[in-house]
């Protein structure tokens, strides 16, 4: 294979990573602000015969609620910043290496 097959197959993957990123990003969002709309100051919504029920419930930390009780500043590094950094350096791996 050429060198511009190999960089095109490389794009072709990074576009694709993103794309799945991004859908998944904003179906996130979309959902969070839909049950804000129609969960917050409200009873839950039953579906099914009790199978269902959706209730909102916010977290103010991560996965398991970790760093719940952190300092803002720490929070955002730890959680936001550090992921951020980590990401954009894998996909210069992605595109470079």
């Amino acid at each position: 294979m050429g060198f511009m097959n190999i960089f095109r197959q490389r794009i072709k993957y990074i576009i694709m990573t993103l794309g799945i990123f991004c859908i998944n990003y904003f179906m996130d969002r979309i959902t969070k602000i839909i049950a804000v709309k129609y969960l917050n100051g409200h009873n839950p919504i039953v579906l099914l015969d009790n199978i269902i029920i959706l209730t909102l419930v916010e977290n103010t930390g991560a996965f398991l609620s970790l760093g719940k009780n952190w300092n803002v500043y720490i929070k955002y590094l730890v959680l936001l910043i550090i992921p951020v950094i980590i990401c954009i350096y894998g996909l210069f791996h992605l595109m470079f290496k």
